[in-house]
């Protein structure tokens, strides 16, 4: 078997992951009907059109002002007028997102002077939310915190707010499988008399407007915090951490923590839980010796915090596989849980040679497409799951969140595993 040369590989994948403008254009393209113009050199903008392209061929929401190598020199507001104005006559978008690169915040592009020129000059009608300084200052993280902050201007004040209405913040749609699992969350709530007011991102600029009418804000996975707190400073609206809910385990604390906050008896939630069981033990007898096969097997993960967390945990205690070493993307939010209940490091940011070291020692990795041609080589599989996922498509409605997600995380691992074989 020829290992693959790690120092080879370094120079393609590393960092683990994208810097602030990467965060930024998360948040900002999933909200629908939201065009983002990147006020950069050709490259960031080429690079996120194909992470968008390879996951939805249809998106063309990315757009780019057209900056060129001259204009590090004479600036380039022009170029970024240009394509505001062409923007809003071409594709009529609900809201306009401009996000600055490293050129324009070191050369120091005027971009509120651009967007009040569009405006006054040209009647462009179209909300444009502005993100200034490039990817350089931040990482990936503070991106989406900043972004969401950014679209707050737009929330309206409530007249009234609904009650058991709350607002979902911080699933990103461009996640493996996310929307599936947004369909699942709403049935899960709705199925406990609760309301989703509005999503973020996911949602579109009436969602956005809307935020302020909740009784309750769900940071799901604790990305998106910023934004909570923004919200229960202008509109006194609390907020709460959640678990991603992957398995039976992280669902049920997910829905207990938001029945808690609002009143709703713990025995409903748990009685729903209790509604998808017999299904899901009728599917895990159809596939109980691949199941058993698991059980120790050491897993490696790496991912955003909410979601890592919330797979170890399922793997841990629903299908009793190891979990040596858990590698974060980013750091999580500081008032997110930080420990895990049983024996296993904890990475934040590991370089990339300590990934592969620990995906070595493994036996199956959970990981994004970026460690496919790792684990190929050392004939580990790899079940896909991390930002980005481009080699797999999902357009099945199986969620991966619930009870009901669990049947989709086994047919998922098994057949991955059968797939793509294991290290001997």
């Amino acid at each position: 078997m020829q290992v693959p040369n790690v120092d080879a590989l370094l120079g393609f994948y590393d960092p683990i992951a994208g810097c602030r403008v990467l965060g930024a254009f998360r948040a900002f393209h999933g909200i629908k009907r939201c065009f983002t113009i990147i006020h950069a050199m050709t490259g960031c903008h080429s690079g996120f059109m194909l992470l968008r392209l390879l996951q939805d061929n249809s998106d063309v929401k990315v757009l780019y002002c057209g900056m060129h190598q001259d204009d590090l020199i004479y600036g380039a507001e022009h170029r970024l007028l240009k394509a505001i104005v062409e923007a809003h006559r071409m594709f009529h978008p609900d809201i306009l997102a401009v996000i600055e690169g490293n050129a324009s915040s070191l050369i120091g592009d005027d971009l509120e002077g651009v967007v009040q020129k569009c405006q006054e000059r040209y009647h462009v009608k179209t909300p444009i939310v502005i993100l200034k300084g490039g990817g350089h200052l931040h990482d990936h993280k503070a991106g989406f915190e900043e972004a969401l902050l950014a679209l707050s201007q737009l929330v309206r004040r409530p007249k009234s707010q609904s009650p058991r209405s709350v607002n979902i913040v911080g699933v990103k749609p461009d996640d493996f499988r996310a929307n599936q699992d947004l369909r699942e969350i709403r049935r899960l709530l709705r199925s406990l008399g609760i309301r989703v007011n509005a999503v973020i991102p996911g949602g579109g600029l009436n969602d956005i407007k809307r935020l302020s009418s909740a009784v309750l804000t769900v940071v799901v996975g604790g990305d998106g915090v910023e934004l909570a707190k923004h919200l229960e400073r202008e509109y006194g609206i609390p907020w709460i951490i959640t678990p991603y809910p992957y398995g039976v385990g992280e669902t049920q604390r997910f829905l207990n923590a938001i029945a808690g906050e609002l009143g709703i008896p713990r025995e409903k939630a748990d009685q729903l839980i209790e509604e998808d069981m017999p299904m899901l033990r009728e599917e895990v007898k159809r596939v109980q010796f691949y199941l058993k096969a698991l059980m120790h097997a050491p897993a490696f993960i790496l991912g955003d915090p909410g979601r890592s967390f919330a797979l170890a945990n399922m793997l841990h205690h629903e299908f009793m596989m190891e979990i040596p070493t858990l590698a974060l993307q980013y750091a999580p939010a500081k008032e997110m849980p930080q420990e895990l209940s049983y024996s296993s490091t904890i990475k934040i940011k590991p370089s990339r040679e300590e990934i592969y070291g620990d995906i070595a020692k493994t036996s199956v990795a959970f990981a994004s497409s970026f460690e496919r041609e790792y684990c190929r080589g050392m004939n580990i599989p790899l079940v896909r799951f991390a930002y980005p996922v481009v080699d797999f498509i999902s357009l099945t409605t199986a969620p991966l969140v619930g009870v009901r997600g669990v049947v989709t995380w086994i047919e998922h691992i098994v057949n991955t595993i059968l797939l793509e074989g294991v290290k001997p």
